[in-house]
């Protein structure tokens, strides 16, 4: 009985065993959140903003960590703005910042939507915010002086005009503002 039994042993060790003789090449493709953020980056890139906001709101359904979240909300609001949805932006860029509020890029983004909806003061704020996170970006440093410029134009008009709505169309930007994807 006990060689029967030590027979039984020795196969299913040999049976649960992987030595490299034994080992199996398998290969395991795995759809999570990570890979609908990776294929809402390529159709980015390639200007699909539909599939685009399609693949980063797919990652937002399924379990993400804090960063993929981020990351998500972040790049939905870069395409919400390219596709001129300016308030859903606006919301996916407050997320980002609500799932992860020391990262500096969703500050950035969310300044470019303040600055493009003329609320350049709080524009400012955004790319201040930015800057006490990543001093050396130069992106926040030219929307900053962006966001001033356009400030200084609109306080300069407002002291040459008499009506308090008046709407200069004609403001010769220095520049323009840069968004920026993912999660740095």
């Amino acid at each position: 009985m006990k060689k029967f039994i030590a027979y039984i042993v020795l196969f299913l060790s040999v049976l649960f065993s992987t030595p490299p003789a034994f080992a199996q090449h398998r290969q395991v493709i795995v759809f999570s959140g990570s890979t609908s953020l990776g294929n809402g980056k390529a159709a980015m890139e390639r200007g699909e903003l539909e599939k685009a906001i399609n693949y980063y709101n797919s990652a937002l359904r399924v379990g993400l960590s804090p960063l993929e979240y981020y990351t998500a909300y972040n790049d939905l609001c870069v395409a919400y703005y390219l596709n001129e949805e300016f308030s859903t932006a606006l919301k996916s860029c407050n997320r980002a910042i609500k799932t992860i509020s020391n990262k500096w890029i969703a500050y950035n983004n969310r300044g470019n939507i303040h600055l493009a909806a003329g609320r350049y003061l709080l524009a400012i704020d955004d790319y201040k915010k930015g800057l006490e996170m990543k001093k050396s970006s130069e992106v926040l440093k030219t929307n900053l002086e962006i966001a001033k410029n356009r400030q200084a134009h609109i306080s300069q008009d407002s002291l040459e005009t008499t009506g308090p709505n008046k709407n200069n169309h004609n403001i010769k930007n220095k520049g323009f503002s840069v968004f920026t994807m993912g999660s740095k």
